[in-house]
């Protein structure tokens, strides 16, 4: 449990930082930010 709770928090640190970061004008960069994004929004709707 304690691992998959780590693998959440690590995701969205990653997906944070990717926010932050100064937007390149690469859409490739912007479906692994949404990807990234919809598959946190799944995990916490699991968690919950």
């Amino acid at each position: 449990m304690a691992f998959f709770l780590n693998a959440v928090a690590s995701r969205r640190i990653q997906m944070w930082g990717r926010l932050e970061s100064p937007a390149e004008p690469d859409r490739d960069g912007l479906a692994t930010t949404a990807a990234s994004y919809g598959a946190g929004a799944e995990r916490s709707s699991l968690r919950a």
